[in-house]
């Protein structure tokens, strides 16, 4: 496997197992996304490894990445792989159980050369599926061969998983993905500006970095929206001027539409009310919660810290920044143990879905 890199980006090649090409033929990441600096030699990746747990929001590539990391051609008596969905397995494994046709079932797992099981989070509603995967993993761990499976949240805040498949989840390496940052968001920017046949005026290119701090998809998906709606021909760059434009107008509708979202889905969490996290009390949790949605505030929608310290009793800006920067101190600490950043991330994961189809 080989790999680009640069100063600040690095691209990691993806691969399609349905033989169909995505958008782009390399996974771009930055300093958002430094623990993938990891996979930069395949040699880092051992049996010590596995299960691999990819988890972040949707869009952020974890499905690409799963089918790219591990080449189980290159690997001596090599089975076939197998790529499913949680869903897809619950399906099969509740049809061998009709069937009584189990044994064959386990079989093709334990000839695989590799598993990767997309959106595990969708496994809640399988009980009883969970705990053949149990045994799925148990068999895959004393072959060594790999498993690679993806989530939109870490594995310990899904609810409905058995204790046992999250332990064993666990023992593997778990790694989270982020939307792009800014040097990845640039790069993505060009090579979809190219591929769409527009040329971006001086300026607009970073106009689009500063906001559209979504994910890949997100920012293809703006290109066609954007190209669908303008008038002039594809020959003419895109101003600089039309992007802030048409921009501010989206802002002057979303911001307000999902400010109260947000605060809602945080005291909902927290098991507050709106009130308290709008208000002036101290009490840990409560300023623990108002410092979260004070993040995701700045982090979803962009907004100034002037007008997010509006929403929450007129606040002076530089409180609501250092609030931001708190939660900010909170993310950088990966301690197992660290619940708070634990249950940020999974808000962020939830809203930022949410935001992605709707904004």
């Amino acid at each position: 496997m080989n790999f680009v890199q640069s100063d600040s980006t690095f691209l990691i090649p993806l691969s399609h197992p349905s033989g169909a090409p995505g958008i782009l033929p390399e996974f771009v990441a930055d300093q958002s996304n430094p623990t993938l600096r990891y996979f930069l030699d395949p040699v880092n990746l051992r049996c010590s490894d596995w299960p691999l747990v990819l988890f972040g929001p949707t869009g952020t590539g974890k499905t690409g990445l799963a089918h790219s990391l591990v080449k189980p051609d290159v690997m001596l008596d090599a089975g076939k792989p197998i790529y499913q969905t949680a869903v897809e397995f619950s399906r099969l494994f509740q049809s061998a159980v009709d069937t009584d046709s189990t044994q064959e079932f386990r079989r093709r797992y334990q000839k695989a050369s590799l598993v990767v099981l997309d959106d595990l989070h969708e496994f809640c509603r399988f009980p009883m599926a969970q705990q053949e995967m149990v045994y799925v993993l148990d068999q895959l761990q004393q072959t060594g061969s790999p498993l690679v499976v993806t989530s939109n949240q870490p594995v310990q805040l899904i609810d409905g998983l058995l204790p046992q498949l999250v332990s064993r989840l666990l023992n593997g390496l778990c790694v989270e993905l982020k939307p792009p940052g800014p040097d990845a968001r640039r790069l993505i920017v060009g090579r979809l500006a190219s591929l769409h046949g527009v040329d971006l005026a001086s300026g607009s290119a970073e106009v689009l970095v500063d906001r559209l701090p979504l994910t890949f998809p997100k920012i293809n998906q703006f290109f066609i929206q954007y190209l669908a709606g303008r008038k002039e021909s594809r020959s003419i760059p895109i101003s600089r001027e039309d992007l802030l434009a048409y921009f501010n107008q989206l802002n002057a509708t979303d911001q307000e539409k999902f400010v109260d979202l947000i605060i809602r889905s945080v005291a909902t969490e927290f098991k507050l009310s709106p009130a308290d996290i709008r208000g002036s009390s101290r009490k840990q949790t409560t300023a623990l919660a108002r410092a979260i949605s004070i993040y995701l505030h700045r982090t979803l929608l962009l907004m100034s810290f002037a007008k997010i310290g509006s929403y929450y009793g007129g606040r002076d800006h530089s409180t609501v920044m250092h609030a931001y920067r708190k939660i900010l101190d909170l993310l950088g600490d990966e301690r197992n143990d660290n619940l708070p950043r634990a249950r940020t991330l999974k808000l962020e994961s939830q809203l930022h879905e949410v935001l992605a189809v709707n904004i």
